[in-house]
C-alpha cells in the first residue's frame, strides 16, 4: 500500500493544505507504513488473510498451519533481543548493520519484478522425469536434495567472487545474533532461490513439498544465528552428530584458517562430510567472526558495498580482458599472477 493510499482511506490527504496537518499527516502515515513492515515482518499478513477467508478451520489444514512456521525466527529475534536486555548484555551496535541491511533489502525488494521461483517452475519443471508427493518417505528425498542444493548454491557463493559479493554481508558481522539471518545483499536471495529451487525441481520435488521444505529449513536457519549469550555451547547436546547446530554455523562464520570455507549445510550435514568441508569445534580454536579482509564491520556502507568495490578495483587495475573477464567468476583472493 502506497503513502497515498493510506492516506485516502484515513482521508489525509486533503489534509496537506496547511504545514501543521502536514506534520500530522505525515507522523500517522509513518506509523501505519512501520506497522505494516511489523506485520509483514513477523508473516503476520498471510495468517490473518487465511483466517479472513477460512476461518479456524483454513489454519488448521496442512497449508494453514505452515504458515506458524515462519514467524519462528523473528519471534526468537525479539525473544533474544529482550532476553539479553535483561541480561544487561544487549549491544545494540552488533545489530545496528544487519538491522539496516533487511531494511534495505525489503525495501528494494518491493521494487523488483523478479520472481526467481516462477521463472525457475516455467522454464525446468517439464524437465523433471517425476514428481514427488506429499509421503514421509518423498520427503526424507526431498530434504536431501534440498541440502544437495543449499551446498551448492552455498559453496558456489563462496568460490565464485561475484556471488561472494552479494554473500559477503552475511559474513560481515563480528557477532553472532539472529539479525546475522536476514543480512546479505539484495540479489543473493534471487541467486539462491534460482539455484536451489531449480536443482530440487529438475530432481523431482513437487512445488507443495518444496515449500515446506524451505519454510522448515528456512526457521532452523534462523536458528543457527542465535546468539551465544542466548546459547554459550550451541552444541545441542547428541544432535550434533546428527545435524549442524549454532556451534557448527559458527565455525561457518569463523575467519580461523582452520574453519575458513566450512559447514555449508544447513540442517543435514550429509553433504559436508561427503564432499569434505565437514568441520567439528576445535576446543583449542575459537571462532573469530567476520571476513578475512580488514573492514570496519559497523559500516554499513562497508558491509554492503565494500565487496563490490575492490572486485571493481582488481579488475581494473589487472592487465588483459581474459584477466578482467575472469576476475567476477574466480574465487576471492584469485589474482592472475597466482596462476
Amino acid at each position: 500500500m502506497s503513502v497515498i493510499e493510506i492516506g485516502q482511506a484515513f482521508g489525509f490527504v486533503s489534509s496537506f493544505t496547511n504545514s501543521a496537518a502536514t506534520i500530522h499527516t505525515v507522523s500517522i502515515i509513518t506509523t501505519m507504513l512501520l506497522l505494516t513492515e511489523l506485520i509483514n515482518f513477523f508473516n503476520i499478513s498471510q495468517l490473518l488473510a487465511s483466517y479472513k477467508m477460512g476461518g479456524i478451520a483454513s489454519l488448521l489444514t496442512p497449508e494453514g498451519m505452515l504458515l506458524f512456521v515462519a514467524p519462528i525466527v523473528p519471534v526468537l529475534l525479539c525473544l533474544e533481543v529482550l532476553a539479553l536486555g535483561l541480561m544487561r548484555k544487549l549491544r545494540l551496535h552488533q545489530y545496528k548493520t544487519t538491522v539496516l541491511t533487511h531494511v534495505l533489502n525489503v525495501i528494494i525488494g518491493k521494487f523488483l519484478v523478479i520472481d526467481a521461483l516462477a521463472f525457475v517452475l516455467k522454464h525446468l519443471d517439464h524437465v523433471s522425469p517425476f514428481k514427488t508427493s506429499m509421503t514421509c518417505y518423498w520427503f526424507i528425498y526431498s530434504y536431501v536434495v534440498w541440502e544437495f542444493s543449499q551446498f551448492v548454491f552455498h559453496y558456489s557463493s563462496h568460490k565464485i567472487r561475484l556471488l561472494w559479493c552479494t554473500h559477503a554481508p552475511h559474513h560481515t558481522p563480528e557477532h553472532i545474533n539472529l539479525t546475522v539471518a536476514y543480512s546479505g545483499f539484495f540479489l543473493q536471495a534471487i541467486v539462491a532461490y534460482a539455484i536451489r529451487c531449480g536443482i530440487c525441481i529438475v530432481l523431482g520435488v513437487s512445488f507443495q513439498m518444496l515449500m515446506l521444505i524451505i519454510l522448515l529449513d528456512g526457521a532452523w536457519g534462523g536458528l543457527l544465528h542465535v546468539s551465544e549469550e542466548i546459547l554459550p555451547d550451541g552444541r545441542l547436546g547428541f544432535l550434533k552428530k546428527w545435524i549442524m547446530t549454532p556451534q557448527h554455523h559458527r565455525i561457518h562464520h569463523s575467519r580461523n584458517p582452520e574453519y575458513i570455507d566450512k559447514n555449508f549445510c544447513n540442517f543435514l550435514s550429509i553433504w559436508d562430510h561427503v564432499f569434505r568441508t565437514y568441520q567439528k569445534p576445535l576446543p583449542e580454536v575459537a571462532p573469530d567472526y567476520g571476513i578475512a579482509r580488514k573492514i570496519n564491520a559497523n559500516s554499513f556502507i562497508q558491509m554492503y558495498f565494500s565487496e563490490f568495490y575492490y572486485l571493481f578495483l582488481d579488475i581494473k587495475n589487472t592487465k588483459g580482458l581474459k584477466n578482467k573477464l575472469l576476475y567476477p567468476f574466480m574465487p576471492p583472493g584469485w589474482h592472475p599472477q597466482l596462476t
